[in-house]
C-alpha cells in the first residue's frame, strides 16, 4: 500500500529534505517543529503544510535530535499521529 501521507516532526535541515521528498512522490505532508521559523521556511520551500492531518497519517517522520526521540515519538503516538514511524537519528 503506497504512502498517501505523511508527518515530519522536526523541519530543520534533515526533515524539510526528508518532506520536499515524499512531496515530490505526491505525498500530502502536515509539518511540526517547535520554531515557527523553521516551520515557516519549510513552508515556503513547498515541503508541506502546518496543522494537525484530520486523520491518521500513514507515516510519521521523526526528525529531531537524538537525544528527544523517545519523548517526540512517545508524544506522537499517544496521539495517534501515524499508523508507522521512523526516525533519522543515528
Amino acid at each position: 500500500m503506497p504512502i498517501r501521507t505523511a508527518a515530519v516532526v522536526g523541519t530543520g535541515l534533515i526533515g524539510t529534505s526528508v518532506a520536499l521528498a515524499l512531496r515530490a512522490q505526491g505525498v500530502e505532508v502536515q509539518l511540526y517543529d517547535r520554531r515557527q521559523s523553521h516551520v515557516d521556511a519549510a513552508v515556503a520551500l513547498g515541503a508541506g503544510s502546518v496543522g494537525r492531518p484530520s486523520s491518521t497519517v500513514g507515516l510519521a517522520v521523526i526528525a529531531v535530535p537524538p537525544s528527544h526521540v523517545s519523548r517526540v515519538v512517545t508524544e506522537a503516538q499517544s496521539r495517534e499521529l501515524a499508523r508507522c514511524y521512523t526516525d533519522v537519528a543515528k
